[in-house]
């Protein structure tokens, strides 16, 4: 037996009797790496205050958390009233914006995700499509909302077109992604037969995906609605006026903000059930025990399900429709939207001094300062993830188990995280560490709900033989749960870094020091005197570090084609060197 083993900088390659094992990465830099990400990790952590405000912090917080559950039903908020029939009232508008806005989005973002992919177009629209998204979704989304509120006239119109918005460009993301899973063999099959793109792509490439898009606009269904209190925070009208009416002013108020919260919460809870409901009625396939012998009755048991999501269809269409057309679309006079995009491209970069140490001046430590807060909410919710991913396998805990970690985990979602930070700020004396963990903890329902649903999708009888061998849960977890996970870890957290990074930009303006960028340019377009240059000058630093925030995460997703690209570079520039040498 002849054994052979290259070695070069980075890999080593193993040959027995003529078989090659191919190039591996030196355990020495596997090692480098590992030791190199703790220290990255405790050097990031070492920059945050954890410290809590005791003794007067506590007090102010445990009085205002007892007044919560005080359910005053007489509200303050402008003319006053009962609280009960005013949060239904101001919870019904965003109900129906949501509605209207999230469809139309949905469509919109159905027919750019299309353009959009290579799959199904040449390389010169679907590349048009791509910059002119990949530029609309590189804006912070502040800027939109603030366009929206300072150029129009009508409230309705200004959370209308919000909602619509935020469905569009996230929505289309998604789609482009389950797009590229798909097999497009039958697509192309069909449109040599004679018919369309258009055509072809709803007869063979949407059933096939129906499911995944109808969940993500559950989803965004759902999103939309928890935005309400972030986005009454920037003057916007819905129930997250009156949650944010009780719970700022030091919890002047806060005694208004049990009856409004828990109706958003009930609300958000009754979506969660319907989701579950119509996943698992609708969307699955569930034929009747008796067949009725009446061809009409027979008909309809045979297509209830099409039936039904045909009738929601049209119900979509003509509410979003009537909705649109309802409001009213008039602008201000204050000439803000000229000014606007006359300044969009004209942004004074005077603001900045790159040779200065200040972060005051320096968009070098200002974008640095965004992508530390980046990682570190990223490492909580990581570390969130694994915690509490156990409690939620079918096949290792009990029924009682799971409905209790998923009841809380649902609850940690359906509070808005900007009433978490207005009631427990009292009790941190770092406004920006606060934030950042609710971030995470607000996260971590959505990406275990989604790791949940792929880990019990494995077939019940591997557990059963790892634990005839001896595996344990911890060990089955470890050793056979996670590397299972692996892709999806990897997928949902580089998407989850592009989410943290935008939500700590709309989240500046409740710490507009320790968010610097995200804070300069809420001042810039909210403050009493509006500067646009100012602020656009800092909308193109946010801009320049989400495009760089995108090749990262792509890197991170097309890992192993990168690697492999880059050890046959590698191994290339190797053998020139040595042939070099040897001449």
């Amino acid at each position: 037996m002849k054994n052979n083993k290259l070695r070069s900088f980075f890999q080593y390659q193993i040959t027995i009797d003529g078989i090659s094992t191919g190039w591996k990465i030196k355990k020495s830099w596997i090692y480098i790496f590992w030791i190199t990400l703790i220290i990255f990790i405790i050097l990031i952590f070492y920059f945050y205050d954890f410290s809590l405000n005791f003794p007067d912090g506590s007090d102010i917080f445990l009085r205002n958390f007892k007044k919560i559950f005080t359910f005053s039903s007489v509200s303050t908020f402008e003319t006053g009233g009962n609280l009960w029939i005013k949060s239904l009232q101001f919870l019904f508008i965003n109900i129906k914006y949501v509605i209207a806005g999230t469809f139309v989005g949905f469509v919109i973002a159905l027919i750019t995700s299309f353009f959009s992919s290579d799959q199904f177009n040449n390389k010169i629209i679907c590349n048009i499509f791509k910059f002119i998204l990949f530029f609309l979704r590189a804006v912070p989304e502040i800027v939109f909302i603030l366009i929206f509120k300072n150029t129009l006239e009508s409230a309705d119109t200004i959370l209308l077109l919000a909602y619509f918005w935020f469905s569009w460009l996230w929505l289309h993301k998604y789609f482009v992604e389950v797009f590229k899973t798909v097999d497009t063999k039958f697509y192309y099959l069909s449109i040599r037969m004679g018919n369309s793109k258009i055509r072809s792509f709803f007869r063979e490439i949407y059933p096939r995906i129906d499911n995944k898009i109808i969940g993500l606009l559950l989803y965004s269904f759902e999103s939309n609605i928890r935005w309400a209190s972030l986005l009454s925070n920037f003057g916007l009208i819905g129930i997250g006026l009156l949650t944010n009416h009780a719970a700022q002013n030091a919890g002047t108020n806060i005694e208004q903000l049990g009856i409004p919260l828990l109706i958003l919460i009930l609300f958000i809870l009754s979506l969660e059930l319907g989701d579950y409901l119509f996943r698992n009625f609708v969307l699955k396939h569930l034929p009747f025990i008796k067949i009725s012998r009446n061809n009409f009755l027979k008909w309809i048991q045979i297509n209830w399900q099409k039936i039904f999501k045909l009738i929601l269809l049209l119900f979509l269409i003509i509410f979003s429709i009537y909705i649109f057309f309802s409001l009213n679309y008039s602008i201000f006079k204050n000439n803000f939207f000229l000014s606007y995009t006359n300044n969009f491209f004209k942004p004074d970069f005077s603001v900045f001094n790159l040779s200065s140490f200040s972060i005051e001046f320096n968009p070098i430590i200002q974008s640095l300062q965004i992508w530390i807060h980046t990682f570190f909410t990223l490492i909580i919710l990581f570390v969130l993830v694994l915690f509490f991913l156990p409690f939620l396998i079918e096949n290792q805990n009990s029924k009682y188990t799971i409905t209790l970690t998923k009841f809380w985990l649902i609850v940690f979602r359906s509070v808005p995280s900007i009433i978490v930070f207005f009631v427990f700020s009292p009790l941190f004396n770092s406004s920006s560490t606060l934030i950042l963990i609710i971030l995470a903890f607000h996260s971590c329902g959505s990406i275990l709900k989604q790791l949940s649903d792929s880990v019990n999708k494995i077939d019940a009888s591997k557990f059963k033989n790892l634990k005839l061998i001896g595996w344990g849960k911890f060990k089955i977890y470890k050793h056979y749960v996670l590397p299972y996970l692996k892709k999806d870890l990897m997928t949902l957290f580089t998407i989850y870094m592009e989410i943290m990074f935008r939500s700590i930009i709309l989240y500046s303006s409740l710490s507009e020091r320790e968010f610097f960028i995200g804070g300069k340019l809420f001042i810039y377009l909210n403050g009493r005197v509006i500067e646009f240059n100012k602020a656009f000058a800092y909308m193109w630093i946010i801009m320049f570090n989400i495009f760089v925030l995108n090749i990262v995460t792509n890197l991170i997703l097309n890992f192993e084609k990168v690697k492999q690209e880059f050890l046959k570079i590698y191994n290339k520039f190797s053998k020139t060197k040595i042939l070099k040498s040897n001449i």
